[in-house]
């Protein structure tokens, strides 16, 4: 599937023939692979993806900036607290979209943001990814 592995999958074999003389071992691996293949194309797979919980700490003027990058790296905003002079943005977003975050944060910021990452869930790749 997409060159990934298929994890948590059971398969059952409800039927078989067998010829006396003409199947091996190795003819029915091969049809249990194909039939697997054909099975798993046929339902339609969906590949999946870490979701991860993000919390933003960042001065109060550098808040519509922090936003917006967080927004460019699909992330979806939950929360947004006023802590005394900073922001507190709460939201989550693919971890594949969070590499190379804290250097932007910190440019966005002038070095003055920080932020955490906590796994939340899997949740569907878009189709254009796939």
């Amino acid at each position: 599937m997409y060159g990934h592995p298929a994890v948590d999958i059971a398969v059952t074999l409800t039927d078989a023939t067998v010829r006396e003389g003409q199947t091996s071992e190795m003819a029915f691996r091969v049809g249990a692979m194909t039939a697997v293949k054909q099975g798993l194309h046929a339902g339609q797979p969906q590949l999946l993806q870490p979701i991860m919980k993000v919390e933003i700490i960042a001065p109060e003027e550098f808040t519509g900036e922090v936003m917006g990058d967080f927004a460019s790296r699909k992330g979806k905003v939950d929360q947004l607290l006023a802590k005394g002079p900073v922001r507190l943005i709460s939201g989550l977003a693919p971890l594949s979209e969070m590499f190379g975050y804290a250097t932007n944060l910190r440019s966005l910021t002038q070095g003055r943001g920080t932020f955490t990452l906590q796994f939340n869930h899997y949740g569907y790749v878009e189709s254009s990814k796939q």
